[in-house]
């Protein structure tokens, strides 16, 4: 056996998008001078390790590093699913359709919860379908096979450009640039 060599990678995230996910949180840049925040929560669900996904969140401006140490904020996608209780819920495969037997569980968890690492598609579909039928209104961004379930079933699902064909498909938008910022103006002329 001989000794080849030895690599890594650093993928760090895109320029500005922190003040990208500031402008789409609180509508503006200068996030100090916010005095509550805006009432878009973002949240991260990745297939990415725990600590890359911890990372770029605090990076991204999507958790600070205070939050990040507290429970429950960000989980494993085997976390998430225990947490939440596989008994209390089933999922219709064919449909895309969560079937909730007991959804506190589910509301709990939700309120603390900013980002899922290791996650599955059907981790990303329980929490978009859990938000909706909640109430809320989802706007989910992604650009893989595994996101295109939970993009169909957001209110508005956006892939990005770069991404596969099937994203694209299942998505309501198709942002062409590749840009972070073009969600923020998605938003913005949605409202």
């Amino acid at each position: 056996m001989h000794y080849l060599c030895t690599f890594g990678l650093k993928n760090e995230p895109r320029q500005d998008v922190d003040k990208h996910v500031a402008l789409i949180k609180y509508g503006s840049k200068n996030v100090e001078n916010q005095k509550e925040k805006g009432n878009v929560n973002v949240r991260m669900i990745s297939g990415d390790h725990l600590e890359t996904c911890k990372y770029i969140a605090i990076k991204a401006g999507i958790v600070t590093k205070e939050e990040a140490d507290k429970e429950a904020v960000i989980l494993s996608g085997d976390a998430f699913r225990n947490k939440i209780g596989t008994e209390n819920y089933t999922i219709d495969k064919a449909k895309g359709k969560v079937e909730w037997k007991v959804k506190k569980p589910f509301i709990n968890v939700k309120k603390r919860l900013k980002v899922i690492a290791r996650a599955t598609d059907e981790d990303k579909l329980l929490l978009v379908e859990g938000i909706k039928e909640e109430g809320g209104l989802i706007l989910m961004s992604g650009d893989s096979i595994n996101e295109a379930r939970a993009l169909r079933a957001a209110n508005v699902g956006i892939a990005m450009g770069s991404g596969c064909q099937v994203a694209k498909d299942n998505s309501d938008l198709v942002i062409l640039d590749n840009n972070f910022k073009s969600i923020y103006r998605a938003i913005m002329w949605g409202r």
